[in-house]
């Protein structure tokens, strides 16, 4: 099978699939004709030599409903066929940016199935929460949406959102998300994505308003580290901030500063390489800046039967490796956050938690803040006699 890879009405490249090996999930791409190659996503265009075929087959994968995603079984079941199959019915258009793959002798234009900018099929995003239907519509984002939790994108009055569904054993995902933003709204000065709730079907989801447009692409920091060969003498962070800066993505510093220190507050367990990112114009040429901070489910504790009490010493070796991490000059104002046990009851009030559990994420964030500040005020300290003693000299 061949297809066209597009960015909006621009061709990209001309990539022969086979079918088979696509469900096998390895060696599915045949041969690829490029017609723009200044136009390739990103992370194909920089990879490395030795990972450029394993960039192109990941772009691929990542624009299909992972086999690990939430009701899988029953999305296989009620549409007959595999995620794979799902790609090309929808023409592997996403809201994350302008790419979208054309049969050869197809005449359709980027107009006729972005999903920017027209109403789309809801029937799948339904069918994710379990609502079935008699008839499913392939015209939909929901299609080329990663990640395990249900979810589904929905359009109103030209803007598009995202809605998440909660998981098993407590569903507090959602919430935990609206309490990230009540705090990022109080500390952060980067841009951040605003979660909300929203009740579908008697269950508490998140949704938030999509922060792509169809002229940016979303470059992962995952995507950035394959761009050259990791120095054993660079920690991760140390390198992701070494591409960043090699790539001149405006306001990198202060934007690491405060995901990593805010992801240390909130006790962040899924923060990963591919869930931040920088936006990037294919059309340009170059980084724009960062993303918005996104993706804070699973913090403060929550998933589990036992929530823990954190340790002022423990917090205090982490909370000084991460200063490690930190630019010189970085200097959060936790002022906003004197009302904290406030916002967290608050946030909670209607969740399916205990008292004593919701007290106890307010008493973890205080010991981690205080840390913080402890480790913070030595190191400030320190800095502060060196430049003293520089200057006497």
């Amino acid at each position: 099978m061949k297809c066209i890879m597009m960015y909006r009405n621009y061709k990209v490249a001309v990539i022969e699939i086979d079918k088979q090996q696509l469900i096998a999930g390895e060696n599915f791409i045949l041969d690829i004709q490029p017609i723009n190659e200044a136009m390739y996503p990103f992370a194909i265009k920089h990879a490395v030599p030795e990972y450029k075929m394993t960039a192109w087959e990941l772009w691929f994968k990542y624009r299909m409903i992972p086999s690990y995603r939430k009701n899988i079984g029953l999305l296989q079941k009620e549409l007959g066929t595999f995620p794979q199959a799902w790609l090309f019915k929808g023409h592997g258009a996403s809201l994350t940016d302008g790419y979208w793959l054309r049969r050869e002798r197809e005449n359709i234009l980027w107009e006729d199935i972005s999903y920017f900018d027209q109403k789309f099929d809801n029937s799948i995003g339904n069918l994710t929460f379990k609502i079935t239907s008699e008839k499913y519509g392939f015209n939909t984002p929901d299609i080329t949406t990663g990640g395990a939790m249900p979810k589904t994108w929905r359009y109103k009055d030209g803007k598009t959102y995202l809605i998440k569904h909660g998981s098993a054993p407590d569903y507090l995902e959602p919430y935990n998300e609206k309490l990230a933003t009540e705090i990022l709204k109080r500390i952060c000065p980067v841009s951040f994505v605003e979660y909300d709730l929203l009740l579908i079907k008697g269950c508490v989801c998140s949704i938030c308003e999509n922060f792509m447009t169809p002229d940016l692409e979303l470059v992962t920091a995952a995507d950035l580290t394959h761009t050259d060969i990791q120095p054993s003498y660079l920690t991760t962070n140390m390198y992701v901030r070494e591409r960043c800066k090699n790539f001149e993505i405006p306001g990198y510093k202060s934007f690491l500063d405060y995901l990593h220190f805010f992801d240390y507050i909130i006790d962040n367990k899924d923060r990963n390489l591919g869930n931040y990112g920088f936006l990037y114009s294919p059309e340009k040429l170059s980084f724009l800046g960062p993303a918005p901070i996104y993706d804070n489910g699973a913090s403060f504790w929550t998933g589990g039967p036992d929530m823990p009490m954190v340790d002022f010493k423990e917090e205090s070796a982490k909370a000084k490796e991460l200063i490690t991490d930190l630019s010189k000059h970085f200097s959060p104002e936790l002022a906003g956050l004197n009302d904290l046990a406030d916002i967290v009851f608050e946030v909670y009030e209607k969740a399916p938690i205990s008292e004593q559990k919701v007290q106890q994420i307010v008493n973890n964030i205080d010991t981690k803040l205080n840390a913080f500040e402890y480790q913070y005020e030595k190191v400030k300290h320190k800095h502060h006699q060196v430049d003293k003693d520089q200057m006497e000299r």
